[in-house]
């Protein structure tokens, strides 16, 4: 997004010494399984969509097909590493000055980023879908939407709850745009 990660960082370092560095450990946590997963997926599914753009059924066949399979595995990938956050973050970063309480913050970010992870998975897809219909504007337009939703609920959320607001932003920014991504594809699809 092109604003989100400047208003990140800044509202960040609003939060106390350390957040930008505990966002950004999370964040890192978060996207390993959605490269490793949804980006090998969708990358596999582009092709077989390119072909089927002008085929409806085929197209939406295809599509589903990616969608179960990511779900299936990203679904208990998720599930895992909310209930494995600390100690996964305590192998990976405690040690040197990352301390306990580092360990413990930087779990609850994860374990709020995770919340996404599903969405994010799915919103791939959805994105590597309107690419194979040579269709680049409108997951862009979507992504700056995308973008001005994260930055209110982030604006909203931190003066109560702080740095996790930002990763509850975030989750709702790839709620809102996987809905608007999939109603926009379905309406694309139902005209040809």
């Amino acid at each position: 997004m092109l604003f989100s990660r400047p208003l990140s960082y800044n509202l960040a370092s609003r939060t106390g010494e350390g957040s930008i560095s505990i966002m950004n450990y999370a964040l890192t946590l978060r996207q390993m399984p959605e490269g490793i997963i949804t980006l090998a997926i969708s990358l596999a599914v582009l092709p077989v969509l390119a072909k089927q753009r002008h085929e409806i059924a085929a197209f939406r066949e295809s599509l589903a097909a990616g969608l179960r399979l990511v779900m299936v595995i990203i679904v208990p990938v998720t599930i895992g590493l909310i209930v494995l956050a600390v100690p996964l973050v305590q192998i990976i970063y405690q040690h040197g000055s990352f301390t306990a309480a580092d360990t413990v913050i930087t779990a609850q970010a994860l374990q709020y980023y995770l919340l996404g992870l599903p969405f994010a998975g799915i919103d791939s897809l959805l994105v590597f879908a309107f690419y194979a219909r040579q269709n680049t504007v409108t997951p862009a337009l979507v992504g700056v939407g995308a973008a001005f939703v994260y930055a209110g609920v982030a604006v909203i959320l931190l003066p109560q709850i702080g740095l996790l607001s930002l990763m509850i932003a975030d989750s709702v920014k790839l709620i809102f745009h996987v809905v608007i991504s999939a109603a926009l594809l379905r309406r694309h699809s139902s005209r040809h």
